[in-house]
């Protein structure tokens, strides 16, 4: 009985925070083609070790409880034109994945861009299959630790790219498509 309710605690504690992520990306997306002063100011956040420049263009790094945020500019305005999610933690980050992966693939505001699976061990490379069908694909293997895989969605300006490479997450949210 003692394992089942952890096991359910545990179950919940990881929808919990998926779908708090889905939320964080939601809400911090919507900066995007904002002054990085305006969100400094509404979230009440600094960067973590100051504004970095490169070649001009700065980027900022904010820290949140289970992920990272990085911010930068796209071009010399203060602007905010790009925003990267990593998590804190790496565990389980194919499930969190997949979670704000399904979330964002019901919601009909985001338009299906693309996908890609790969993986040199298993000579396994295949673009623009639909979401359901690169999960099925990736539950055809016991061990994904060596593969990349991606999928995109568009959602009125923004381009949301949300990959694993060798079980590492990283989301990306901009105003234009690689």
């Amino acid at each position: 009985m003692k394992k089942v309710f952890i096991v359910t605690f545990l179950f919940l504690l990881s929808e919990l925070i998926s779908g708090q992520t889905y939320n964080d990306i939601e809400r911090i997306s919507a900066y995007i083609n904002q002054p990085l002063s305006k969100f400094e100011k509404e979230q009440n956040m600094k960067p973590t070790d100051g504004a970095m420049k490169k070649f001009g263009l700065t980027t900022c790094v904010y820290n949140y409880q289970n992920f990272i945020v990085m911010m930068s500019e796209i071009e010399e305005n203060g602007v905010i034109g790009d925003i990267s999610f990593m998590p804190k933690r790496d565990i389980n980050n194919s499930e969190k994945w997949y979670s704000i992966c399904r979330q964002m693939d019901n919601n009909p505001e985001y338009i299906f861009e693309g996908s890609l699976i790969g993986s040199e061990n298993r000579e396994i490379h295949e673009e623009q299959l639909k979401f359901n069908s690169l999960i099925e694909k990736l539950r055809k293997f016991n061990d994904v630790s060596d593969f990349i895989y991606y999928v995109k969605y568009k959602k009125n300006s923004l381009h949301y790219q949300l990959s694993i490479v060798k079980e590492k997450m990283l989301i990306r949210v901009k105003t234009n498509p690689d």
